[in-house]
């Protein structure tokens, strides 16, 4: 047992998502279960990404 709820995200799981966006004020996370951590992207759609949700799987790194 961890100690942390499922909802609490793993040490460093923000930097992930905030490394991938670019920047920290561009993202807004969605969920995070087990691992995973699922973000919107607001500025994706200005590199041509039309896709504004990405899910991030458990052990990704930037």
């Amino acid at each position: 047992m961890s100690g942390r709820s499922a909802d609490t995200p793993a040490e460093g799981r923000d930097r992930v998502v905030n490394n991938l966006a670019g920047h920290q004020e561009d993202i807004t996370v969605t969920k995070r279960n087990r691992g995973s951590v699922q973000a919107v992207f607001p500025l994706l759609s200005e590199t041509g990404t039309t896709d504004e949700i990405i899910e991030l799987p458990a052990g990704t790194r930037p």
